[in-house]
């Protein structure tokens, strides 16, 4: 009879570790069929599949990893991020999805980040996953996906797109204003939906010292004085340039980032930028400034030295040594205007650099497209959605 007793008590303590073993494989047989259906693009059965395995055992960290996945490829970014940190919550010490989760992180920000180089990224990417690869074991299954990144801006209100001109300089040997233009127009027509309007290239600069010699149609209206009591002194009194922005002396070649904070006066003219926009169909306007710069840095640096030691062995040896270079800056400022009101909806500021040895001599022009095939990608985010190629780590 103890002997019966003591079988009833065994079976009943594992009874607990066998029912969780069933849920386990059913949710397993349900994440397989999962993967296979993700290997041929059908996310939407994939999707089912893997949250079905999640019904069955909440505890399956893969199930939360897959699942994650797929909502990053098809567009449901918060969802994606839910069930990224469901999985680590689960499994904490898992490199494997601690490595996807990162992957996917730098993904779903897409161009909101900046980037130093576009083989830079690529280096990067190759890198994650590379680390992945190393880590996973048999039981995973490498897959690209298509992190769709929509746009910052709401542009459905807008058929068509105006790259009005900037307020630029820096540099004698780039026209940076002309480069610009056309530049983003020719991005647009090719990556945005927006129909881009063909015009000359504003001369912002010097319309702004037009408005700033007070014209009545295009002046920025003055904020009106605060009442005070019989003889006391103007507010405005001294330094009235100063207090106010309307009457500061415009910069007629700028040089440097502070000879361009006197122009943004011009962006909030919003009685100028509607009129614009009434010329032009009401489109949404892109303007801003540039600045364009040289720029010339030295110091020490960390360089590969090629040796060899006592064995005629060749190596390879870290050294710091001094070096002087030089190269190129460029800092502009995207504003976006509402065309139908004149009034901006958003605005993004952003900076490279590109420093080369003192004896190499690289035009100023290529340094400029060089610079801004960087900032291209940030550029476009914001009016257009973008896909970030990528690879991520199915587990089973």
């Amino acid at each position: 009879m103890k002997a019966l007793a003591a079988a009833l008590v065994v079976l009943v303590a594992a009874a607990p570790a066998v029912l969780h073993a069933d849920k386990r494989n059913d949710a397993k047989a349900q994440v397989d069929f999962g993967i296979d259906v993700a290997q041929r693009g059908l996310w939407h059965e994939a999707i089912y599949r893997w949250q079905k395995a999640i019904e069955i055992d909440p505890t399956y960290a893969a199930a939360y990893n897959d699942l994650a996945i797929a909502y990053e490829h098809e567009g449901q970014l918060p969802k994606a991020r839910q069930a990224y940190e469901k999985a680590l919550e689960l499994e904490p010490g898992n490199s494997q999805i601690r490595q996807t989760t990162n992957c996917s992180k730098k993904s779903m920000t897409g161009a909101r980040v900046p980037r130093t180089s576009r083989r830079l990224s690529l280096a990067l990417g190759a890198a994650c996953m590379a680390a992945v690869t190393l880590a996973c074991g048999p039981s995973y299954f490498e897959i690209p996906i298509e992190t769709p990144i929509q746009p910052k801006l709401d542009v459905t209100p807008f058929q068509r797109v105006l790259i009005a001109g900037f307020v630029a300089g820096g540099n004698d040997d780039v026209d940076t204003n002309q480069e610009t233009v056309r530049l983003l127009r020719s991005q647009l027509r090719s990556k945005s939906s927006l129909r881009v309007i063909d015009a000359d290239a504003m001369p912002l600069m010097d319309i702004a010292q037009e408005q700033a010699k007070g014209t009545p149609a295009e002046a920025v209206p003055e904020a009106p004085a605060a009442p005070r009591e019989s003889g006391a002194t103007p507010p405005v009194a001294a330094g009235a340039a100063a207090a106010n922005p309307a009457t500061m002396p415009l910069p007629t070649k700028i040089k440097e980032e502070k000879d361009l904070e006197p122009y943004e006066r011009l962006f909030a003219n919003t009685a100028y930028w509607k009129r614009i926009g009434e010329e032009y169909q009401n489109p949404l306007i892109v303007t801003g400034t540039v600045l364009f710069a040289s720029n010339e840095r030295s110091g020490f640096v960390n360089r590969n030295v090629e040796d060899f030691d006592s064995f005629g062995r060749r190596r390879v040896v870290p050294m710091r040594t001094y070096s002087e270079r030089k190269g190129f800056v460029l800092r502009p400022k995207f504003v976006f205007i509402d065309g139908r009101s004149g009034a901006t909806i958003y605005s993004e500021s952003y900076r490279e650099e590109v420093v080369y040895n003192a004896q190499q001599n690289t035009p100023a022009l290529s340094s400029y497209f060089e610079l801004m095939d960087r900032l291209v990608p940030n550029f476009l985010s914001a009016l257009s959605s973008q896909k970030v190629r990528g690879t991520r780590v199915l587990l089973k």
